[in-house]
Formats: C-alpha cells, structure tokens, sequence
C-alpha cells in the first residue's frame, strides 16, 4: 500500500524521466515505452476471394492459388500467408489420409471378393 502511494505521487516524474531516457537514446526505454504506449497487435480476419472448402486433393490447389492471387493484390501479410499456408497443410494431410483409408477399404473389398470367386 504505501509502494503504490509513492509510485502514484512519483508517477509523472517517472514518465518524464522515461521519456528523456528515450528521446536521449536509451534503445532499452525505447522499447519499453512503446510496448507500453501500443496496443498489442491481434489478429485480423482476412477475407480471400475465391477460397473454396477443401473436400479433396484438388481443392488444396485452389486454395494454395487464392491464397497467392491476395497476396499479389496486397490483402495478406507474410504472417498470414505462413499461417494460412500451414493450416493448408494440415487439411492437405487429413484429406490425403482420408482418400488413403478409401481407397485401402475398397482394394481390400475388391481383394476379398477376388479369393472368395477364387475358391
């Protein structure tokens, strides 16, 4: 309690001698002053024309190209892009395994069928 009473009747002297730090060069209180000073940057939603849902291996293509067309036309950041371009690569993976695991269970169908006609 007394700690912040004497902060709060020392605080403009502090800020003002900040202040002098940075304008006199200090890199270290620079800093400080702007991270206090700025609000922290979130995240924006970002709309990309032409984005479709990724059902199949084509469709990560498309998307792979709507997302290179918005960053030629300046609507996405290189932050976004690595983002975006990982989350691809995620759904890329999940619908490869999902057409894999398809097209196992029907070779395995059409195998039994085979040694079942073969007996």
């Amino acid at each position: 309690m007394i700690a912040a009473t004497m902060l709060e009747t020392e605080a403009a002297d502090l800020v003002k001698r900040a202040v002098k730090m940075a304008n006199d060069g200090h890199e270290g209180m620079l800093r400080f002053l702007i991270d206090k000073a700025l609000p922290a940057a979130r995240p924006r939603p970002v709309s990309i024309p032409g984005l479709v849902p990724v059902r199949s291996l084509a469709d990560v293509g498309k998307v792979m190209d709507a997302i290179v067309r918005a960053v030629g036309e300046g609507l996405l950041a290189p932050d976004e892009v690595s983002q975006l371009v990982g989350a691809l690569e995620v759904m890329r993976r999940t619908v490869e395994s999902t057409e894999l695991e398809v097209r196992i269970a029907e070779l395995s169908d059409q195998l039994a069928k085979l040694m079942e006609g073969g007996r």
